[in-house]
């Protein structure tokens, strides 16, 4: 039975040599502590808005084909930074509207709020050498409460770049994801409190 148990593995195993064998790798990502000017209450918009996180969010990640030495065998590297663009969504949003609701589709977010914003991730790259290498792109659409009449739609993009230190590799990338969800909220607010679109909008909610 043993025996049998063997043959089978090898077999797979040159199965998967032959026909070029991929994996994919889920790895974490930490990020240190940032802290963000904080928007005047004065100036945030006196507009409720329906927050859509949905699983394509909350799951993206950055992927990255791996160095291999075996011909014919790939390894990518997904690195899980959704939940790190949820927090940075909420808190973004949340410091923009007077009333933020959260939802997990559009569908469920019609008709709840003045208006319906949805994030998504649209392109991203890092490279894990030296210099630790991550970028970005997010995509914001304002829709009227509907959920289906856009009213603002902009992208917000930010990089980083970090060397690590002698044995210091770990904090490196720690500090480049950290740097990029900072500024993509910082841009996010910016972006945002300047949109004539959306302006446009708080007035008529006077």
């Amino acid at each position: 039975m043993n025996s049998k148990i063997c043959m089978a593995g090898l077999i797979l195993l040159l199965v998967c040599l032959v026909s070029s064998c991929s994996t994919v790798e889920t790895r974490k990502v930490e990020v240190d502590p940032y802290t963000l000017t904080e928007t005047p209450v004065e100036k945030k918009f006196p507009v409720s808005a329906a927050l859509v996180l949905d699983n394509e969010l909350k799951s993206y990640a950055i992927k990255h084909e791996l160095v291999s030495i075996i011909p014919g065998v790939s390894t990518t590297a997904a690195y899980l930074v959704g939940p790190h663009l949820e927090s940075c969504a909420k808190e973004a949003i949340t410091d923009l509207f007077h009333d933020v609701r959260v939802f997990d589709s559009v569908t469920e977010a019609a008709d709840k709020c003045d208006v319906v914003v949805v994030p998504k991730a649209v392109r991203s790259s890092t490279n894990i050498t030296a210099p630790v290498q991550v970028m970005l792109v997010i995509e914001w659409q304002v829709m009227e409460r509907n959920g289906q009449t856009l009213i603002w739609l902009t992208s917000v993009e930010s990089q980083s770049s970090v060397k690590p230190t002698a044995f210091g590799h770990g904090k490196a990338e720690r500090e480049a994801y950290t740097l990029v969800l900072s500024d993509l909220c910082s841009k996010t607010k910016e972006a945002f409190l300047k949109s004539p679109e959306v302006r446009r909008i708080a007035r008529q909610q006077r």
